[in-house]
């Protein structure tokens, strides 16, 4: 290699001590910024999504001061001059298909992550969500359960579409559920408030540092739970944050207790609030017997109808609690939460329990299958809330695991603790409702049952020995009726020999016009008496007052005064058209003495009569759905 030149020798030092300067100046000024670009580069994901360096910060994890994992928000201001962090707590991952159980402080906020993976993942196989029920029942099991059947995520105050969804390629539809399990209890008493405490709120967004009150509304959903239940549709195309926020109030005391579900599939929890779909067939001082709606119309032919009707164990359960007791109406729409508080729990912890008693029954209501509800242990004259609710599959990662649950409806209690419900007895299958009862000469419903039951079916033999006599096999153009036969004939004697050997019975309290008074005279179970005199005097005369319409009632049960709704007179009236005219059966005419008395009839149709029962019939039930 040649040598420089002597005469450049002396220009080659000055230069390259100049060029040290320049290149030592330059890396003094930006080295700081190439620091920082080093360490955002570091912490982003391997495929360097270019969605994650337009957002306004990069996550990274660290350790709290109590170990406890926290973000680091890193954010630039002042042209990277300024560089700070805040911690926020850890962000709880939430499976698809899974609620846990979390404890939440007042005044606490809680946050939960569905990740991006996961929200792009593969949904619950086919049929995994199904109850196993023969038809949709009551209701469908998911409402709004359809493709973009929510609202739309991130929408801007003025209605614009975010930035967000201008970036994203595709979203996928997410189903967000809150239920509340426990919450705190009042911590002043009798002095305190009346109500149950504030509900927690819910906010939801793809940004975990937008989520909470004191955040801009256009960078987040939000949606206050309603008496323990909140949901929210969410069209997702990355990580999904959820922020839970408990209030703060010194008048309670202890925690709440959440679960948040989130599924691509269906709602995790479900509330249906368009009716109560439970109907109070009746009650006496201490229990109270509700039915579903007819949860199929098939025929009693069909495959449908006998596969309800076979359904071990029924499908459905009850919630029930008194309403003056306060701690169930914060989280009346929240199955945990009703397991935890009701008085009268179907179920407790996911598990039957023995608290009510449940069969499919196609009595009351018409000849259709629905499930029925029997349960003891109530309050005299006491008002209570009924609730439905179905059950989620148990099913680890099934769709709808949480639940559903049914509008709330209203019940009262009868108070003088002389009627008692019947159902499920054998010959008068109809019979489900409460009857003249006494609780020292029928201790147990069962004895009190066969008492009736057996007086029943022992009158139906003689009538049927009557009938047997009448020419039934013949050709229909000897029979004694063309368009009725002998079958006809059964059926309408036993309906109504029913109805009047078991009298429908209710408190003597009771006012309404269409309760017919009966056995004023005797004293009630527990040996008091009817405080008229001058009534009582005049009642000794009048035989409808002063005795029941079936004397052995007043000799074997006594149970003192009561009130009857009467049999329905178009009952008389069928059995008269049904039966040859040769068995002499008869009914009173509106001009007759017994008529008012002896019959009643069904409701006039006006508001005053809505819902009720006038006259009883079989099949007949309260319609109290609110």
């Amino acid at each position: 290699m040649s040598k420089p030149s002597p005469l450049l020798q002396p220009r080659l030092l000055p230069s390259m001590i100049t060029t040290g300067l320049v290149a030592l100046l330059f890396f003094t000024i930006f080295a700081g910024n190439l620091a920082h670009a080093a360490e955002l580069d570091s912490i982003l994901p391997d495929d360097h999504n270019h969605e994650r360096l337009l957002d306004p910060f990069v996550s990274a994890r660290g350790e709290g001061e109590d170990g406890e994992d926290m973000i680091y928000q890193v954010e630039f201001t002042g042209g990277g001059e300024d560089l700070h962090a805040r911690q926020l707590p850890m962000a709880y991952e939430i499976p698809n298909n899974i609620a846990r159980p979390y404890n939440l402080n007042q005044g606490e906020t809680m946050y939960f992550v569905f990740l991006n993976e996961t929200v792009w993942g593969p949904h619950a196989p086919a049929g995994s969500g199904s109850t196993g029920l023969p038809s949709v029942g009551l209701s469908p099991r998911w409402e709004g359960g359809g493709e973009g059947g929510g609202q739309g995520a991130l929408n801007t105050a003025d209605g614009e579409e975010s930035s967000i969804h201008k970036r994203a390629n595709a979203t996928r539809t997410v189903y967000i559920t809150l239920n509340t399990c426990l919450q705190p209890s009042n911590a002043k008493g009798s002095s305190g408030p009346q109500g149950p405490p504030p509900q927690l709120t819910m906010y939801v967004g793809d940004n975990q540092t937008a989520l909470g009150a004191s955040q801009p509304a256009d960078g987040q959903l939000t949606v206050a739970a309603e008496f323990g239940f909140a949901n929210l549709t969410f069209d997702a195309s990355k990580d999904v944050y959820i922020a839970v926020k408990a209030p703060n109030t010194t008048e309670y005391e202890g925690v709440y207790n959440v679960e948040v579900g989130v599924s691509i599939d269906a709602p995790f929890h479900s509330y249906s609030g368009d009716a109560a779909d439970l109907f109070f067939i009746d009650s006496d001082s201490s229990s109270a017997l509700l039915a579903t709606k007819n949860l199929t119309l098939d025929n009693s032919s069909s495959p449908v109808y006998q596969k309800w009707m076979q359904l071990s164990p029924p499908p459905y359960v009850i919630f029930a609690n008194q309403q003056n007791q306060m701690s169930i109406q914060g989280v009346s729409r929240s199955y945990c939460g009703l397991e935890n508080y009701a008085q009268i729990a179907g179920t407790q912890k996911g598990l039957r329990t023995d608290m009510v008693k449940t069969i499919m029954t196609n009595v009351t209501l018409g000849t259709h299958p629905k499930q029925q509800f029997y349960f003891q242990g109530l309050s005299a004259s006491s008002q209570y809330y009924g609730i439905l609710a179905l059950p989620g599959n148990a099913t680890e990662r099934a769709p709808g695991g949480g639940g559903r649950v049914w509008q709330s409806m209203n019940f009262t209690t009868q108070s003088d603790g002389n009627c008692a419900i019947l159902f499920n007895l054998t010959f008068c299958s109809d019979v489900s409702y409460a009857v003249p009862g006494n609780p020292t000469t029928f201790p147990t419903l069962t004895s009190l049952a066969e008492f009736y039951d057996n007086a029943a079916a022992s009158a139906y033999s003689n009538f049927a020995k009557a009938l047997q006599q009448i020419p039934c096999e013949i050709p229909n153009t000897g029979q004694y009726s063309l368009v009725r036969n002998c079958d006809h004939c059964a059926a309408a004697y036993k309906a109504w020999l029913c109805s009047v050997t078991i009298p429908r019975c209710q408190d003597y309290s009771r006012s309404d016009p269409w309760l017919q008074p009966r056995n004023v005279v005797q004293p009630f179970p527990n040996s008091s008496m009817l405080q008229d005199s001058n009534f009582l005097a005049a009642s000794q005369e009048i035989l409808y007052l002063n005795s029941s319409r079936n004397p052995a009632i007043d000799e074997i049960v006594k149970p003192g005064p009561y009130k009857e709704i009467l049999p329905c007179l178009d009952m008389c009236y069928n059995l008269v058209q049904s039966c040859p005219a040769a068995m002499g059966f008869e009914c009173p005419g509106p001009g007759n003495g017994g008529f008012a008395s002896s019959y009643g009839r069904r409701p006039n149709g006006s508001s005053s009569e809505d819902g009720q029962i006038t006259c009883n019939y079989p099949g007949a039930a309260y319609h109290l759905s609110v």
